[in-house]
């Protein structure tokens, strides 16, 4: 039986709502819908798992919304729950937990402003940490109490305060400037528990954060205004905000608070269109709102919840600039996002084709079906008994050796859990990648495996020749190979795959495509700013040990930036930083060598980024530090060099020279592989791994390797 890849249909997308929105948030109609996707509605007040059993085909992705539900007490919103639960509890529970976008625990988070104002403290902490040279980001000083307690003084936040009710259900919410103004609102108010939170000046405006993915919206919406404290001007002020200005007797100078209803202030002045957060900053020149942190502030929710539909309030003081995060909601309207129905729609397939592709390399990686494939697909194999194929996963890398007596084949997989920074396969970049290097002799190709997710194809993974009679570079190391042969082998293979970024094919595929302004970034230093971010936005998920601890210590420093100037200032040699096709993934299971030591290739070359051809060679380098004494990792790395030069200019005589230099530069660049290695280690902590101290002893190593280099 053949092996069965794809999704040739449409995308089931299911909406599971306590409230009715599909009318109201999604408005899909068959005019709206994309092609590509199909909308089905499960009624949140029956029984949810006899409706997705119903359904002729299951859903790819499932969107969900219990807020209303979980901050109501009536029997409908309780039926509601009960039949969420009673999903979870099901043998389809773990399924829906996988696809759906929207987790309940998200939710319970929101229904009381306590635990939203927790939430939000750790947030924007985070962003603090990640956000070293931007503005402040906080949340205002806040206090929690309960009607009829008693509160010192000196625990109150500077009047004025917002006093809110804990329960989010209610929106009635008060200004006061004073104590007993204070204990007047919450004396009349229908809530017990309240949240007071120090009023910040921010001229009546607040910024509304839409966020869709990667894209985020701003809109700009009235808020409260800043206050004259006297009666007149509160009652005009009352008036304008349709809420409300009560008088009380007291001795202090201000007699009145205002009541009033958030929802209410932001919505008078109707729809309000938002432009992405780039736009935003692009056109609004005079604006106080800063692009950096609020997309630091998306990516710190998004890595603290794992979601992708929220909304944020932005206020930022007109007196500091700091910008202060008041309120968040999951799913919000999207009110005035323009293309909003697109936006979403690429959001639920890029979500259905993660699963389905993760799904289906999960399925190719199984022995059974790996040798079912292989006959099937792969022209030597037509006539082979599936049974007779031998298939063996290679230790430490995504690869497997699928061999028939003489002839061996290697299948490399998709991985969706390595934390690199991938790119969309919209112009087919893998494909792209592995005709470049079948061109150019690298890895060469037998097959690649493609196929359709929901209107458009995908690249899975692919077939290449593999060198006969060879075994990893690791397994030579701890032998008795010729060491100096194996490392001059891999020399040549690294000048290979560099040379790949001039190759015609793959200029006018990969390059021309996907690395579109070559001169930017080189990829390790652009690592470094992407994985600093998300290791510090992860940091309040992993388990903190004291190892963690000591890793965060180099991570919230400047170390790596003064780093980074060290070593391009004592880089010498004119080679170190051309810019070629970098490997990004280079461990010593990773490179075959023939046994008599004369070939090498490499395997798995991950995510492929324009780098620094001294960057794969500093990662050679620290490799061998790990294995053999620092006397054998230099002749072993000098073997490596003087072969790639060789094979660059192979009419040129090598100046020594030239490779003292070159030398020198690996063992400069070791801080900056040194600390991609600790970032790359601290975010598979906790991913899909179960070895997550290890994960975190090999980052410590690295940070003790990255403190002894840059210290030196």
């Amino acid at each position: 039986m053949s092996v069965q890849l794809g999704r040739n249909r449409k995308l089931q997308v299911a909406t599971c709502f306590a409230v009715d929105r599909n009318g109201k948030l999604l408005n899909m109609t068959k005019d709206d819908l994309a092609d590509r996707v199909e909308i089905v509605t499960l009624n949140a007040k029956e029984d949810l798992h006899k409706q997705i059993a119903r359904l002729e085909v299951k859903p790819d992705v499932i969107l969900s919304k219990m807020h209303k539900a979980l901050g109501s007490a009536d029997e409908e919103s309780k039926k509601c729950i009960d039949n969420y639960n009673a999903l979870l509890e099901s043998d389809y529970g773990e399924t829906f937990k996988r696809i759906n976008m929207m987790p309940l625990e998200c939710e319970k988070v929101l229904v009381d402003r306590y635990s939203m104002v927790g939430f939000l403290k750790r947030v924007t902490s985070v962003v603090v940490k990640a956000n070293a040279h931007g503005c402040a980001c906080d949340f205002p000083k806040w206090l929690s109490c309960v009607k009829g307690e008693a509160i010192p003084d000196h625990a109150l936040p500077p009047f004025p305060i917002v006093v809110k009710p804990k329960s989010t259900a209610i929106k009635q919410m008060g200004v006061v400037f004073n104590k007993d103004g204070l204990y007047s609102f919450m004396k009349a108010s229908e809530g017990t528990h309240f949240s007071l939170e120090q009023y910040v000046p921010h001229s009546g405006t607040v910024y509304k954060i839409y966020v869709v993915g990667k894209h985020i919206f701003v809109g700009c919406r009235p808020s409260l205004p800043d206050f004259d404290p006297s009666l007149a001007s509160l009652q005009k002020t009352a008036h304008e905000i349709q809420g409300t200005c009560t008088e009380y007797t007291t001795t202090e100078e201000c007699s009145a608070y205002i009541t009033f209803c958030s929802n209410i202030i932001t919505n008078r002045i109707g729809k309000v269109d938002c432009k992405t957060l780039y736009d935003h900053a692009m056109q609004e020149s005079g604006d106080l709102l800063e692009f950096e942190t609020v997309s630091y502030v998306r990516e710190a929710i998004q890595s603290e919840w794992g979601i992708d539909l929220f909304g944020f309030d932005v206020l930022v003081d007109k007196n500091t600039k700091e910008h202060y995060i008041v309120d968040i909601n999951v799913l919000p309207g999207y009110k005035g996002v323009d293309r909003f129905l697109y936006h979403i729609n690429k959001l639920f397939l890029a979500q259905g084709e993660k699963h389905a592709v993760s799904a289906d390399v999960a399925q190719l990686r199984q022995p059974d079906v790996l040798r079912q494939y292989c006959v099937d697909n792969l022209p030597q194999w037509r006539d082979v008994a599936p049974a007779t194929l031998d298939v063996a996963c290679l230790y430490g890398t995504p690869a497997v050796k699928i061999s028939h007596g003489t002839d061996t084949v290697l299948a490399t997989f998709y991985d969706p859990h390595q934390p690199e920074r991938r790119i969309h396969d919209e112009k087919s970049f893998l494909h792209n990648i592995s005709k470049a290097l079948d061109a150019a002799g690298v890895t060469p190709l037998l097959h690649t495996v493609e196929a359709g997710y929901f209107g458009r194809g995908n690249h899975l993974g692919c077939f290449s020749t593999c060198l006969s009679d060879s075994r990893t570079l690791a397994e030579l190391l701890g032998s008795t190979g010729d060491r100096e042969k194996a490392f001059s082998a891999l020399g040549r293979a690294l000048y290979k795959f560099h040379s790949v970024i001039e190759n015609e094919g793959f200029q006018e595929g990969a390059r021309n495509h996907h690395f579109e302004g070559m001169g930017g970034v080189p990829e390790c230093f652009m690592l470094l700013e992407t994985w600093r971010r998300k290791c510090l936005m992860k940091g309040a998920r992993v388990v903190e040990t004291a190892g963690w601890r000591e890793v965060v210590e180099v991570l919230e420093g400047k170390d790596v930036e003064t780093a980074k100037k060290v070593v391009l200032r004592e880089v010498k040699s004119k080679h170190s930083t051309q810019v070629v096709l970098g490997h990004c993934d280079l461990t010593f299971e990773k490179v075959l060598v023939k046994m008599d030591d004369t070939e090498a290739a490499l395997l798995s070359p991950g995510f492929c980024g324009p780098d620094l051809v001294v960057c794969d060679f500093a990662r050679v380098y620290t490799r061998l530090m790990l294995v053999c004494a620092e006397s054998e990792a230099d002749i072993l790395l000098r073997a490596a060099v003087t072969a790639y030069f060789s094979s660059k200019s192979p009419q040129e005589p090598i100046e020594t020279a030239d490779i003292d230099v070159f030398v020198s530069d690996c063992k400069a660049f070791i801080p900056i592989v040194s600390i991609l290695g600790m970032y790359k280690a601290l975010l598979l902590v906790g991913e899909t791994y179960q070895d997550d101290a290890l994960l975190l002893q090999a980052a410590l190593e690295e940070c003790h390797r990255f403190k002894a280099c840059h210290t030196s």
